[in-house]
């Protein structure tokens, strides 16, 4: 049987609290604007998508993988997970741009093939 522990670490939450930090800045500043519920997944013990592993990008050291989602480092390696989306905090279901991910990132292989 697979057991799957997942908890964020002190700078994953560190990170979390000055997202909603600035995030709360930003809204101050809108007119008439006010913060009604600030609810997060941490708050209501729900799943979480864990993202942001193998971030994609043009710079390699502050990246993975290329915007095709193969590895800058070791040849042959490809992504096709939440791995390359930047981190996104608690919210919606990023499915479909996974999916979506995964299939340019086969085509590319693909086309390497041929």
């Amino acid at each position: 049987m697979a057991r799957i522990d997942s908890k964020l670490e002190s700078n994953e939450l560190a990170l979390l609290r000055r997202m909603m930090e600035a995030l709360r800045a930003v809204i101050s500043e809108v007119p008439g604007a006010e913060t009604v519920e600030e609810t997060t997944t941490l708050d209501l013990s729900t799943p979480a998508h864990v993202s942001g592993t193998c971030r994609m990008g043009s710079d390699r050291c502050r990246s993975v993988a290329d915007a095709d989602g193969i590895c800058h480092t070791v040849p042959n390696l490809a992504f096709a997970d939440a791995s390359l989306l930047s981190t996104d905090g608690s919210g919606d279901s990023p499915s479909l741009t996974i999916q979506a991910l995964a299939v340019r990132t086969a085509d590319k292989l693909r086309a390497r093939l041929t």
